[in-house]
């Protein structure tokens, strides 16, 4: 995965610290793995499925983050 992120922070009262961020995370790489309910071996069609799943995932796998934050400074 991959974050990129641009955001803020202010310290509010002597050690409390309040910060928020903007940004992007995607996926670089998926490895998905579909296993049969019963335990039986893997069938072509699961990992079929899984490869597409990765492929969408790699492809589309891009969502906006919001970040708050609230914290104590103790240094």
């Amino acid at each position: 995965m991959w974050l990129v992120e641009l955001g803020y922070q202010a310290m509010i009262v002597d050690r409390i610290v309040l910060g928020a961020g903007i940004g992007v995370m995607g996926t670089l790489d998926a490895e998905t793995e579909l296993l049969a309910v019963d335990g039986g071996a893997a069938s072509p069609a699961l990992d079929e499925a899984a490869g597409a799943a990765d492929q969408l995932l790699e492809k589309y796998g891009v969502l906006p983050t919001l970040t708050l934050r609230l914290g104590l400074d103790l240094i």
